[in-house]
């Protein structure tokens, strides 16, 4: 995989974003040598050469250019786990997974030709972004701080920081496509469960 150091550095921060999360665990607010290691270790672990190629570089083959979306959530779940504050709360998660799982099943279709509406040529559209803006702005007035990233999206897009002239690109990829798919489908599946019945099934089947 050839290129400049520039061109991997996204799919690095991002990789390096997810390790940490990873080597933290789910346990708030670790200890300072916990977390100094956790972080060191994530920066590292993404420069490990394996069959000629370092593993973020593996990692780049499946997501080339992480949206600012997934940057601002990996971001906003690390700067939480390590105990800062919370930049977004519960209903701002809830609308990022419902966001990405919207998003996905519009794409997908078109993706794999089953659709005769190319929805991802919007992106290349201005008036895909303004609506974007008032879906971001929407959300702001409700509190909600997923416009915020939206926005930030939005910026990233009018200022062509990234390799991608879409909006699209900008604003979901594949990876926080398929988590927000798992999210909200296994929230709609485990809502219809109801957790005391289950655990009773549970211990009868041990009896037995």
């Amino acid at each position: 995989m050839s290129g400049p150091a520039s061109h991997f550095l996204p799919t690095a921060l991002a990789f390096w974003l997810a390790l940490s999360l990873v080597f933290l665990g789910r346990k708030a607010r670790p200890g300072a040598v916990r977390l100094a290691v956790s972080l060191v270790a994530a920066a590292v672990v993404p420069f490990i050469p394996f069959r000629g190629w370092m593993l973020f570089q593996w990692v780049a083959v499946l997501e080339p250019e992480p949206s600012v979306t997934v940057m601002a959530l990996l971001f906003a779940g690390l700067v939480s786990r390590a105990g800062g504050p919370k930049l977004l709360r519960s209903c701002d998660w809830n609308s990022a997974w419902a966001f990405g799982a919207t998003a996905s099943l519009l794409l997908f279709p078109t993706t794999i030709g089953l659709s005769s509406v190319d929805i991802y040529s919007w992106g290349w559209c201005k008036g895909f972004a303004l609506a974007v803006g008032l879906l971001a702005m929407g959300l702001l007035l409700k509190g909600n701080r997923l416009g915020v990233v939206l926005l930030i999206g939005l910026l990233v897009y009018f200022l062509r920081t990234g390799e991608s002239n879409n909006a699209w690109d900008v604003l979901i990829d594949p990876l926080y496509g398929a988590a927000s798919l798992v999210v909200v489908f296994s929230r709609i599946i485990f809502s219809r469960v109801d957790p005391k019945s289950q655990i009773q099934r549970l211990k009868k089947f041990l009896q037995n």
